[in-house]
């Protein structure tokens, strides 16, 4: 088994991964359970951070938390940097009453990194992100060459939900 996970991992750093996967629908659908099946599918590691979780206190904290969070999926790569409920930390600039100008430097850190995680020839790195509110998302994080890949998810139907179980 550890061989073919070598050959996994060696064949990532020679294709061409998309810079970003957007999993998005309503709430309960599986777009968390989807990001985590594609860590496990390609035997990567996943750094799974609760967006939410980013948001510090003191001046300077959020933005040095994402930065930190990229540093680490470098080292650790190839790898997958999850983020859940990544709307809490990249919606709309200009939207967030008193908290625009934290929520905006926030936002871009966060891009700033997105734009550098496979610079310097290395594509190691894929950049996964859950949201139920895509509409509420930043148009500048879902752009070709960051959040690239959009993956709508809908619950299952009655009869998609029979064959499930």
């Amino acid at each position: 088994m550890s061989t073919e996970v070598q050959g996994e991992k060696a064949l990532l750093s020679t294709i061409s991964i998309p810079s970003g996967v957007l999993f998005y629908g309503p709430p309960g659908c599986g777009k968390t359970m989807a990001a985590l099946c594609l860590g496990s599918s390609l035997s990567l590691p996943m750094i799974n951070v609760r967006a939410a979780n980013v948001l510090d206190k003191w001046l300077g904290g959020s933005e040095a938390a994402i930065r930190s969070l990229f540093s680490r999926a470098r080292s650790a790569a190839p790898c997958i940097l999850f983020f859940d409920e990544i709307d809490a930390i990249a919606s709309n600039r200009g939207t967030d009453g008193e908290s625009v100008d934290v929520m905006s430097r926030l936002l871009s850190t966060l891009l700033n990194e997105l734009d550098g995680v496979n610079s310097e020839g290395q594509a190691n790195v894929l950049v996964v992100a859950c949201t139920n509110r895509i509409d509420d998302l930043d148009a500048a994080l879902i752009r070709p060459g960051r959040l690239a890949e959009h993956i709508c998810l809908q619950p299952p139907d009655e009869n998609d939900a029979r064959e499930i179980l």
